[in-house]
């Protein structure tokens, strides 16, 4: 790879990347990504302009999920009135292996780091969400939340795509 970036998931975006690849193997969580902004302060950006990169590959070394939970939702009519709840639903290993089979088209649209651990590793919450195309009309489908922790993430890329336009 061209591009190799260390530990610095906040100098990226992700509210365009499409989950093409995931897998969790060998103590690593291994994600390829299209679409994934590289922002203007990364280290590895000498364009200094926020830049789609090409196919990534993100690899959380000793990476493992530590849980998984189906994102609940309020459903309101247009006065206002709540007409329906589902709370948040934490995944069995079942679930969450079939979730990980069926994330190629998925949008990876967040990477959060959230706190290190007590032996050193960083923890991070990943935000994935399916389009729902039932009705012939793709819009927000299904949300999950994967705690997950590592000790680094690298983000690796072979050349960079357009600018990215606001």
């Amino acid at each position: 790879m061209k591009f190799h970036s260390v530990n610095e998931l906040e100098n990226f975006s992700f509210r365009d990347a499409v989950i093409t690849h995931f897998e969790q193997r060998d103590q690593r969580i291994l994600l390829e990504v299209e679409a994934l902004i590289v922002k203007g302060s990364n280290s590895q950006n000498s364009r200094f302009y926020d830049s789609y990169a090409d196919t990534a590959q993100l690899n959380l070394v000793k990476g493992k999920i530590l849980q998984g939970v189906k994102e609940g939702f309020r459903y309101f009519n247009a006065d206002g009135v709540l007409l329906r709840e589902v709370p948040d639903e934490e995944l069995t290993e079942a679930q969450l292996k079939e979730l990980l089979n069926s994330c190629r088209g998925a949008y990876l649209f967040a990477a959060e780091r959230k706190a290190d651990t007590e032996e050193g590793q960083m923890t991070y919450s990943l935000g994935i969400e399916f389009g729902d195309d039932s009705d012939g009309t793709l819009t927000m489908g299904d949300s999950y939340w994967l705690q997950v922790c590592c000790s680094s993430v690298e983000v690796d890329w072979e050349r960079y795509m357009n600018r990215v336009e606001r």
